[in-house]
């Protein structure tokens, strides 16, 4: 599976994952063709998705600096981060 096909040279992929068991990320990482180095989210999926959805936060910004200057996010679930 490839999740990227190309982007233009300026943009970076900033992969980010919710809280989960250690190595959980790395796994499902490697076979994603983002590698290593996702932002690990400090709150477990089930709380990010229903404050996203019914509240719109935490910002995705909030304890990831690597975040704060996206400008686009691909969240392919109905559940959106809050800026």
């Amino acid at each position: 599976m490839m999740l990227l096909g190309s982007l233009p040279p300026a943009d970076e992929p900033v992969p980010f994952v919710a809280r989960h068991r250690p190595g959980a990320v790395t796994a499902a990482l490697s076979g994603s063709g983002l590698g290593p180095g996702a932002v690990v989210l400090p709150f477990p999926r089930p709380l990010l998705y229903e404050t996203w959805v019914r509240f719109g936060l935490p910002p995705l910004a909030l304890g990831a600096a690597p975040l704060r200057s996206v400008d686009v996010v691909h969240a392919p679930s109905v559940a959106v981060p809050g800026r």
